[in-house]
């Protein structure tokens, strides 16, 4: 029986112990809550997206697909399986899934962010401020995107405005590994 305080506390839970790098009580947490609900693809999302920051990348992709089977139009699944690729040195393949989850939802911020962090390792440098720009619009203390700004104007050779921005990123969220 479905139990909304004990799924958002447990959801909750999985979340604050991801940030906090407790990947392993993260992990135990969303499974607990993936027996209790095996057909809810936002847990299959968070477990993928734990599972990537822990480095488990098959282990991420099974689950992104189980998300997608469960949701084909689950916008951030196809994002996640982007940055596996990226992570497999697959830029065409992560370009794909990326420029399919921006089709989706033109405005989402993760896409952005993650499409301009794949332009500027392609050295495309103007479109990736662009699409930065673009995720910073939507979601103005998006922490990943503001450091991911600050590298893109570091290699436009832009660096106060580089410095001022990872300071920015650095006053939301104080340990951003990237930023520091």
């Amino acid at each position: 029986r479905y139990d909304p305080h004990r799924y958002d506390a447990l959801r909750g839970q999985g979340k604050c112990l991801s940030m906090l790098g407790r990947d392993y009580e993260a992990l135990a947490s969303f499974n607990a809550l993936r027996r209790t609900y095996p057909d809810d693809p936002d847990l299959y999302y968070e477990l993928a997206d734990v599972l990537f920051s822990a480095g488990y990348l098959e282990e991420c992709e099974k689950i992104c697909r189980r998300c997608l089977q469960l949701d084909p139009e689950y916008t951030n699944a196809y994002v996640i399986l982007g940055m596996l690729a990226m992570r497999r040195n697959a830029d065409d393949k992560a370009s794909q899934l990326i420029s399919k989850a921006l089709r989706m939802e033109p405005d989402n911020p993760f896409a952005l962010n993650e499409m301009a962090y794949l332009q500027h390792l392609q050295g495309d440098e103007d479109t990736a401020l662009e699409m930065v720009n673009r995720a910073l619009e939507e979601a103005p203390d998006y922490a990943d995107a503001l450091c991911n700004k600050g590298v893109i104007l570091y290699f436009r050779s832009e660096f106060d405005q580089s410095n001022a921005i990872f300071d920015e990123t650095l006053r939301l969220v104080p340990d951003h590994v990237a930023a520091l």
